[in-house]
């Protein structure tokens, strides 16, 4: 396990404070051994309700079969426990050849994935599948032949899909000549099929997100194929499944413009990340009609790159991208108000650009994200790996001895509404929470009783507080310690 450290302030006060750092950190867990499998290509993945982590990723070659491409499921923890040990759809024929994935979930516990597949039948057309899980890994929905795509040109191997949880219904975009929409009930029943994308005859990288409206929204990489540069284009699509165009960046002569990825966060805004001819990687913040309201470069230099975002619930967008340029991962994170808290950082160096990750935001400032990683110096075509951020650990000690430590930390800090204590007592002991402003008042003060030897947690609502910094001491078996809380509103 490694530990990427960003420290934030101790104040201690009084001479009985116990000076413990606080900390935020980037935990690493190892999911997957290339001993075990060729080498991870592709993935995606879904939180449910307990917080446990779907993942489903298609192998590079089968180790049972060398002449397939198979598809694995995995469930684990935000640990690293790995709780349903990689599962193996049932193959949609005699011969698998999985291609682009794309798992949705509804964050109670069920996911559904879904990926296009060659038929050795048809070696130029891919069929579309679909399968669902449960909360436990339990297979809900066997392998469903959805479809299959456009008999012209290459198989269509690009494509993502989003699920709107009020109808129960995936939305599909993906890759053909044109590109195509297609939209399933979790059934797997066709609702719409393959209507046509006039306005993108070619192109690559859709991505589909969902607005706090229910509107399903998209973006591709565009090309007219006459040598005049690329752009990228947004599309809203309607219920009969036909579109909205938009063009929100300036399209240039012989220069291209391209969306790595995109979300819609809570207030309509649009957080992209962005590349063009002239920079490497931006990341750009549109309002609600996709008027540039921010821009910010991440990287300049050339390099290849895989990048994903993702935004929380009250707003707050995380950034990470791999290059192989540096052999590193890089991560940046700004706040609801455009603040970049975190500016561009390494998150761990000695790798090799993987897969492009799936992030998950959890409540609380939490994060979670699953890559495909080649780590520097190992014999390997790339590995699962899961990074957490905000996480407190599964047990806090104060020194190598192994003494459970009086208090912990709080996550999350920042945090919006609500923060959590987490501590451990040695013995037996009232404990007492105590909250003051910067002017030295106490603003909030409870009584938690007598508790237990052991690890314990409590939830601090911040209602009625305005937003500033405050600091929070936790008295206990005879020890105080005090630390700076901000809260933002």
């Amino acid at each position: 396990m490694i530990k990427l450290t960003r420290q934030t302030a101790l104040f201690i006060v009084l001479p009985i404070v116990v000076s413990v750092a606080s900390a935020q950190e980037w935990e690493e867990y190892r999911l997957t051994r290339s001993t075990d499998y060729r080498g991870v290509t592709q993935l995606s993945a879904v939180s449910d309700s307990l917080g446990n982590i779907h993942i489903y990723f298609v192998d590079v070659l089968s180790v049972e079969n060398p002449t397939e491409i198979p598809q694995y499921y995995m469930r684990v923890s935000p640990y690293g426990q790995i709780l349903t040990d990689t599962i193996r759809p049932s193959p949609p024929d005699s011969r698998t050849f999985a291609c682009q994935t794309s798992a949705v979930g509804d964050g109670a516990g069920r996911s559904w994935v879904v990926w296009s597949d060659w038929n050795e039948q048809f070696p130029y057309r891919r069929g579309l599948y679909l399968a669902e899980r449960g909360i436990n890994g339990e297979e809900l929905l066997p392998t469903t032949l959805l479809g299959w795509g456009s008999g012209s040109g290459p198989p269509d191997y690009q494509l993502d899909a989003v699920l709107r949880s009020e109808d129960e219904t995936i939305h599909i975009v993906r890759m053909s000549f044109p590109f195509v929409y297609n939209r399933v009930s979790g059934q797997g029943d066709t609702l719409l099929w393959n209507v046509p994308i006039p306005s993108v005859p070619y192109g690559q990288r859709p991505d589909v997100a969902l607005a706090p409206d229910g509107a399903v929204w998209a973006s591709i990489r565009n090309s007219d194929l006459s040598g005049g540069g690329t752009d990228a284009v947004f599309l809203r699509f309607n219920e009969d499944g036909t579109q909205q165009d938009y063009y929100p960046f300036p399209r240039l002569p012989h220069e291209r413009w391209e969306a790595y990825d995109f979300v819609i966060d809570s207030r309509h805004n649009f957080h992209c990340l962005m590349y063009c001819d002239t920079v490497q990687l931006a990341y750009c913040k549109l309002d609600s009609s996709l008027q540039q309201v921010a821009w910010r470069v991440l990287r300049r230099e050339p390099s290849d790159i895989r990048a994903t975002l993702a935004t929380d619930s009250i707003g707050n967008c995380l950034v990470t991208w791999s290059q192989n340029a540096g052999a590193a991962i890089y991560w940046a994170y700004l706040d609801t108000f455009g603040a970049w808290l975190v500016p561009p950082s390494t998150l761990r160096s000695g790798v090799q650009l993987g897969d492009t990750p799936s992030l998950l935001p959890y409540p609380g400032g939490r994060w979670a994200m699953v890559w495909g990683v080649i780590l520097v110096g190992e014999e390997s075509r790339g590995d699962l790996f899961l990074y957490t951020y905000g996480f407190p650990p599964s047990r806090v000690f104060d020194d190598d001895r192994g003494k459970p430590a009086e208090t912990a930390l709080s996550y999350p800090n920042p945090f919006n509404s609500t923060t959590t204590f987490f501590f451990a007592l040695p013995r037996t002991s009232p404990v007492r929470l105590s909250v003051f402003n910067t002017l030295g008042q106490r603003v909030r003060q409870v009584n938690l009783g007598w508790l237990d030897v052991g690890e314990h947690r409590y939830v601090f609502e911040a209602s009625g507080l305005p937003s500033g910094v405050y600091l929070a001491r936790i008295e206990a078996a005879g020890k105080a310690e005090m630390r700076k809380m901000v809260l933002l509103r």
